[in-house]
């Protein structure tokens, strides 16, 4: 018996269907898809197109941002490894900063206050290895960035650090100008007496709880201010935690705290306090209030009777707007 060719079978079977006035399943697919004028529509393929795949391969503008992307203002430049890190994150305070003054989409830089020291504590490097990352930026054109100073009291002092920070993928180079440096982008003189420095600041966070880094240099960068303070950083991180009548009962951890575990209670049960009364900006106030209970239950059974009394008030007098205030009242009352 003679072998047939695949070949053949098909034709044969094939011609079988036609003669029976059928029509093959790609026939039918074709008649389908000609009365159907939404599925032409989704089918039809630019040629352009049609001969390979179109993707993108670097983002150029964030959907959720007016302005083109680290990578994409990069583009083919080649950075080391520290210096791309520096990149993507004065990049990300840059465009941050930009969105809070309304720049256009078009502006090819924004110009921010942002320490050396900060930047170095953000990516955990030293200020000496973010100074050479610093000149490679500058090197490739991402950026341009210079220290300013300011006098006080006769003394030219480091302010800050000025960053350009390249916002386009035209070609544009980013620079600084005596306007940037006249800016009055802090009162430092002011600073110095609150104790409002980079030094405090870092010290302080780095004995606290954990605190995300990028967005301690967003607020930084976006306020348009030095207030460095550290209790600002660490309400905004966890507000909303817990209730008043919670944090109560948690009040009970001072009693029972030993060596660096004191400052971080406090700070917590203090936040949490000032929280649940809406009254953050007072969160140094509640810390003074707790260490004074440390240790002790006596004082930890006081405090915890004064908030009770306070949260039923709360509870019961709708009207009552200041919960911290009254708390206060009876404070000073009690303790004159």
């Amino acid at each position: 018996m003679r072998t047939r060719l695949l070949s053949e079978v098909l034709a044969s079977a094939r011609t079988a269907v036609l003669s029976r006035g059928l029509e093959t399943p790609l026939e039918i697919s074709l008649k389908i898809a000609e009365g159907n004028s939404t599925l032409k529509t989704l089918q039809a393929v630019p040629e352009a197109y049609s001969a390979k795949s179109y993707a993108p391969s670097t983002l150029t503008v964030n959907a959720h941002r007016a302005f083109a992307t680290a990578e994409a203002v990069r583009g083919s430049v080649k950075l080391t490894r520290g210096a791309a890190k520096l990149w993507a994150l004065v990049h990300d305070l840059g465009v941050r900063a930009a969105e809070g003054r309304k720049y256009h989409q078009n502006a090819s830089q924004v110009v921010i206050s942002l320490p050396q020291s900060l930047a170095a504590w953000g990516l955990d490097y030293t200020d000496r290895h973010v100074r050479n990352l610093q000149a490679e930026l500058e090197s490739a054109g991402l950026c341009a960035a210079h220290a300013f100073a300011a006098v006080v009291e006769g003394k030219n002092m480091w302010a800050s650090t000025l960053w350009a920070i390249k916002l386009t993928t035209r070609a544009t180079t980013p620079h600084l100008t005596s306007e940037d440096f006249a800016h009055k982008w802090r009162d430092f003189a002011a600073d110095l007496k609150a104790k409002n420095t980079v030094q405090h600041m870092i010290s302080g966070l780095y004995t606290s709880p954990v605190i995300e880094k990028q967005i301690v240099l967003r607020d930084v960068v976006t306020l348009g201010k030095f207030n460095l303070s550290l209790s600002r950083y660490l309400l905004e991180r966890k507000t909303e935690k817990f209730s008043l009548q919670d944090s109560i009962y948690r009040l009970t951890l001072l009693t029972d705290c030993h060596g660096n575990e004191r400052q971080k209670t406090v700070e917590e049960l203090a936040l949490s306090i000032a929280a649940a009364l809406n009254d953050t900006h007072s969160f140094a106030w509640w810390c003074k209030r707790l260490w004074a209970c440390i240790g002790s239950w006596e004082s930890v059974g006081m405090l915890q009777a004064a908030l009770g009394r306070l949260k039923t008030d709360l509870d019961e007098w709708r009207e009552l707007r200041n919960g911290a205030a009254l708390f206060n009242f009876r404070n000073q009352a009690k303790n004159p």
